[in-house]
């Protein structure tokens, strides 16, 4: 990074264009995507129909972190998405 470099040479290095695609192009397609199909449910979809599944969106990232990656969420965060559920 440039804060690591120092210079703007040192930091660009290495770059290249496949990099750049990689780091960068992959999750703007995959936030295109994941934008135009929320967009087509809030259409399609009742409004409390489609809160409740986009609240259910957090708590279910948060389960995931749990089981997949086995990080734990501290208690003002549970307490956070014990709210969200109730909601």
């Amino acid at each position: 990074t440039l804060i690591v470099g120092g210079t703007w040479q040192a930091s660009t290095l290495n770059w290249n264009w496949q990099g750049a695609l990689l780091g960068a192009g992959i999750p703007s397609v995959l936030y295109i995507v994941q934008n135009y199909f929320t967009l087509i449910a809030y259409q399609a979809l009742p409004p409390v129909t489609f809160n409740i599944l986009n609240q259910t969106k957090t708590l279910s990232a948060a389960l995931c972190c749990y089981l997949l990656l086995g990080q734990k969420q501290s208690p003002v965060q549970i307490v956070a998405l014990f709210v969200l559920l109730l909601s």
